[in-house]
């Protein structure tokens, strides 16, 4: 499975957990997010025997499709190996909702990618 996170920039801050949380599972796997491809900061490695990506796009939120989209065609990663982790405002503190499929939910980031 191919891992990836997009975290997103925006005009008057930067919102740091997805880029904590990516940071967090590559120093546990000893993976190195050092190398630019299509406007995202990523690294390859291992979890276990899982072949990853994990990637951290330098885009502002209102285009991160563009990042996402030439990314996965890049690489060539089937989008059922996709993974994306986003923050989301609407959802309580510590409350982690794991969809397999669905809409934007009005995120406007999110919504670029469809």
């Amino acid at each position: 499975m191919k891992i990836m996170y997009w975290r997103w920039k925006t005009r008057k801050n930067i919102r740091h957990v997805g880029f904590e949380l990516i940071d967090a599972i590559a120093e546990a796997e000893g993976i190195s997010v050092n190398s630019m491809r299509s406007k995202a900061l990523f690294g390859k490695g291992y979890i276990g025997d899982v072949p990853v990506m994990l990637a951290k796009p330098q885009t502002f939120m209102n285009v991160s499709g563009e990042s996402v989209g030439s990314f996965v065609s890049y690489f060539k990663i089937p989008l059922n190996q996709v993974l994306l982790m986003y923050d989301d405002m609407d959802l309580p503190f510590a409350k982690l909702r794991l969809l397999p499929k669905g809409g934007h939910g009005g995120h406007n980031g999110y919504s670029d990618l469809f």
